[in-house]
């Protein structure tokens, strides 16, 4: 359906709506539409779709109600939208009278009604509208109040009878001020969508419990500060609940058995006071899973002490929250003053009310010195614990001035010029400290002193000196990134920091494995990739608690049986070095669920690597394999094997047996063998191989196989996959076997737009993905021309790109900075991405990854999750 589509004019409104054609035929409904509106001067519009049709109107808005009345005799309309601003800007906002609405409640079978960009301060009788299904009233600033679907309005309370819409299916309060929601709710007894994030709840809504349809509930991104009820287990069909960016939240996890299933969600927050009373499946949907303890019989008694406590320091913070609106306010009109000299800037008041968080973004080459007062000004602030600066020149007495904001928790200044002074250290208070892509040359020794310090990341800065030993002192750290700043060593005191979990030190220059890295016991992510190792130490060994070990774009040749050791391993990561062969002691690491050994020289692989009972992934892309081991029947729970780019000549023998495969890419192979039926379940890339007999694949789960025009296949059965090329065959002109020997074949190759690209990577190859939680791995899938220049044809080892040090690898992109990866920071042109050695590109795809802002949209297929990743379920899907 559609529902984005552009105005003609700032003065005219679209409206659609979708009628059903039922005994009509379409072209009788549309007739008798256009008759009822013949008197109003206006364009409409007509198109099929499965039950009806859509027709749009453009208009102006003061005939608005007079149409709607001509409209509202046909008694199955089921939808009515209403887009009220042009393009895709809110500058432009139309008004929408009341009685323009008030006939709205004439519709008496609509189901589907969305006002969206308008200007509207109330919609009356919408309870009338007893079959409405899906309400969504969105982005229309001046409306207060309102009975549902709310999306980004600013409703404070709902009244009561919004419990009378009992067809309702979804309701969207997403993104308002609501502080709580009417009991009536309960009586939506068909509702499967509850959104409510973004909002300012302190506790959890009642009789929530009576829903017992609901499969999603989102409450994330309030300020709850309550126990989690026990009632919720009551829900039978709960399948996503998500509950992070909260307050606090105490008692005790959920249990449901609908969120102890394969595709469940169910999203806390780690700082909870929560306990564990049941370990289930959803608790496991983050990669690391939660610390909460198990729940124990003393839990009821520690919940209430707590209670207690919690309610005194909430006093607390009301008093204290005119102050901090004071203080936002102060910032936003001194920063008014400087306007024209920033691109952006912003004051909120952070979510547990314990101070304020600013934002300052300027033009990096345009004068600057309005914007170096600002410094001056914050730094009297004892309020500011959030500041975040993009591309500003900070000089030596504005970092001094900013070093001065002793409240200051987070400091993040990324794409700008900083010159760091030992005052840094006067941030005693500071947990995290991002410095990205700023032309950093040296870090002060007194960046030990911040002993509060959690994050630290320095990254993106090529002319860094070595950093000083003072960093081993700071005991807190947990997150290390120093990665693309050209270093060829690391000091020995790093082995000081045992709280250390995740450190990513790639793009840099280290041709030896530093020693003191194996003394970090509590290690659990290690990124070494771009750089020249070629050996691992023995004393690795030691790293035990490691789970992801990334050591892409090397020098391996070998790599020695110590990895044997690492039993903890979860995805391990090799791409792009010289390898032709794997340990046997590979068959250790059996909670490895992710392989990668991409772009290597394997012709063969070792018998041990059937003994990876967990493993999810293998991806052999770009190797010399010509056949896989019989073992290969033992990866039971394999679902994705990526074999694109190697020299088969046969189907691999045994895939039949993967009962849980359902992604095969064997493209770009030299295969000319029968198509096994057995791969029936399969989804699979099969194009670009010399030539493939039979039948094509009939399973009806089938969402994607790709052929190729020249193949000696016939369509055994008429199935959406075989149907998404242009240019399909069918029996009639398939040849068989016997009559296409000896003939030329003149058939010119599919355009493959949706071919896998070249390369799988992880997220952790854009090098900007260190403060998210532990992020899965993603593939890309990119089409892009790349500009060929003969003088720097030469592709790049080291993640370095530009004039002299060659192209970047496999559809990366190149920052202004020379770095290659696939982050907005270097893909995006704004941000100076150079074309001549990479893509350009701002909306890349990522698939099975991240998406959203940075990472740009899913595949066709998928959805974009609020939380930025991409997947097929209900939890990602729903509105």
């Amino acid at each position: 359906m559609i529902l984005e589509t552009l105005l003609k004019a700032v003065s005219f409104l679209i409206l659609f709506f979708i009628s059903k054609v039922s005994t009509e035929t379409v072209g009788q409904k549309c007739k008798k539409i256009k008759n009822a509106v013949k008197d109003y001067n206006i364009n409409c519009e007509k198109s099929e779709i499965d039950d009806g049709i859509c027709v749009e109107f453009n208009f102006k808005t003061e005939k608005l109600d007079e149409i709607l009345e001509s409209i509202s005799t046909f008694d199955d309309i089921s939808q009515l939208n209403f887009v009220c601003f042009y393009g895709r800007s809110d500058s432009f906002k139309l008004e929408l009278n009341n009685k323009d609405i008030d006939v709205i409640a004439k519709f008496n079978n609509l189901k589907v009604l969305e006002i969206r960009s308008c200007i509207i301060s109330e919609i009356p009788n919408i309870k009338q509208l007893n079959n409405i299904e899906d309400l969504r009233i969105i982005n229309n600033d001046d409306l207060t109040t309102l009975p549902d679907s709310l999306d980004e309005n600013q409703l404070k309370e709902l009244p009561d009878c919004i419990g009378e819409l009992k067809n309702l299916e979804i309701l969207d309060l997403a993104t308002n001020n609501l502080e709580s929601i009417p009991d009536t709710i309960g009586n939506l007894s068909n509702l499967k969508y509850l959104d409510i994030r973004e909002n300012n709840l302190r506790e959890f809504p009642k009789n929530i419990e009576t829903l017992t349809n609901l499969a999603t509930i989102d409450l994330s991104d309030n300020k709850i500060d309550d126990f989690l009820p026990d009632s919720l287990n009551q829900l039978p069909k709960l399948k996503q609940i998500y509950l992070d960016d909260n307050i606090n939240i105490k008692g005790k996890t959920l249990i449901n058995d609908s969120l102890n299933e394969e595709d469940s969600e169910c999203k806390y927050s780690d700082d909870y006071d929560l306990c564990m009373a049941k370990d289930i499946k959803c608790l496991h949907q983050n990669s690391d899973g939660y610390n909460f303890k198990p729940c124990t019989d003393n839990n009821k008694e520690e919940e209430n002490k707590e209670d207690i406590n919690d309610n005194k320091e909430n006093n607390t913070t009301k008093k204290d929250l005119h102050t901090l609106e004071e203080d936002c306010k102060k910032f936003e009109d001194y920063v008014s003053k400087t306007k024209e000299s920033l691109i952006d800037s912003y004051c909120n008041v952070n979510k547990k009310e314990t101070g304020i968080e600013c934002l300052i973004s300027c033009d990096l080459y345009d004068e600057q010195d309005k914007v170096e007062k600002i410094y001056e000004y914050i730094s009297f602030f004892t309020t500011l614990i959030t500041l975040e600066i993009n591309d500003c020149e900070i000089k030596q007495e504005q970092f001094d001035h900013i070093s001065k904001i002793s409240s200051l928790e987070k400091l993040r200044i990324e794409v700008s010029s900083v010159v760091l002074t030992e005052n840094i250290s006067q941030l005693k208070n500071l947990k995290k400290l991002i410095l990205r892509d700023d032309q950093i040359s040296t870090i002060p020794n007194s960046i030990g002193n911040l002993q509060n310090l959690t994050l630290l990341c320095i990254s993106g800065n090529d002319k860094l000196s070595p950093l000083p030993d003072s960093i081993g002192n700071l005991k807190n750290l947990k997150e290390l990134d120093i990665s693309t700043n050209h270093l060829s060593s690391l000091p020995e005191s790093i082995s000081n920091l045992q709280n250390l979990k995740i450190l990513n030190v790639m793009g840099n220059q280290l041709s030896t494995f530093p020693d003191s890295i194996t003394n970090l016991q509590n290690l659990k992510e290690l990124y070494l990739g771009a750089n020249q190792l070629s050996s691992l130490p023995d004393a690795i060994k030691n790293l035990q608690n490691l789970n992801k070990f990334i050591l892409d774009f090397n020098k391996f040749k070998t790599i020695s049986d110590v990895i044997g050791n690492l039993k903890n391993l979860e995805i391990l990561s090799i791409e792009s070095n010289q390898l032709s062969s794997l340990p046997d002691v590979i068959g250790n690491l059996q909670n490895l669920k992710w392989l990668s050994l991409g772009f290597n020289k394997f012709s063969k692989l070792p018998d041990s690597i059937g003994q990876l009972k967990n493993l999810e992934t293998l991806d052999l892309m770009d190797n010399q394999l010509t056949s896989l081991p019989e073992t290969i029947s033992g990866l039971q729970n394999l679902k994705e094997l990526e074999l694109y780019s190697n020299s088969f000549t046969k189907f691999p023998k045994n895939l039949e047996t993967l009962s849980n495969l359902v992604n095969l890419s064997l493209g770009e192979n030299k295969i000319d063998d029968v198509l096994p039926e057995s791969l029936n379940q399969l989804k699979k890339n099969l194009d670009d191989n010399v030539n493939i007999k039979g039948k094509t694949l009939t399973n009806d789960s089938l969402e994607s196989c790709y052929y190729s025009d020249k193949y000696d296949l016939c369509i055994a059965k008429d199935i959406e996959c075989v149907n998404e090329k242009d240019d399909k065959k069918d029996d009639k002109n398939t040849k068989n076997d016997e009559q296409e020997k000896g003939e030329k074949k003149n058939d010119q190759k599919e355009n493959k737009d949706s071919k896998k690209d070249d390369q799988e990577t992880k997220d952790e190859k854009g090098y900007n993905t260190l403060e998210s939680d532990n992020e899965s791995e993603v593939e890309t899938e990119i089409e892009s021309d790349v500009v060929s220049d003969d003088e720097e044809d030469f592709i790049s080892t080291n993640y370095q790109c530009g004039k002299g040090k060659g192209k970047c690898p496999h559809h990366q992109c190149c920052s202004k900075y020379g770095w290659c990866g696939y982050s907005k920071s270097h893909c995006a042109v704004m941000n100076g991405c150079q074309s001549k050695y990479g893509i350009c590109d701002d909306t890349i795809i990522f698939v099975k990854g991240r998406c959203g802002g940075e990472y740009g949209s899913c595949p066709s297929g998928q959805c974009c999750s609020k939380y930025g990743w991409c997947g097929e379920s209900q939890g990602y899907c729903v509105l």
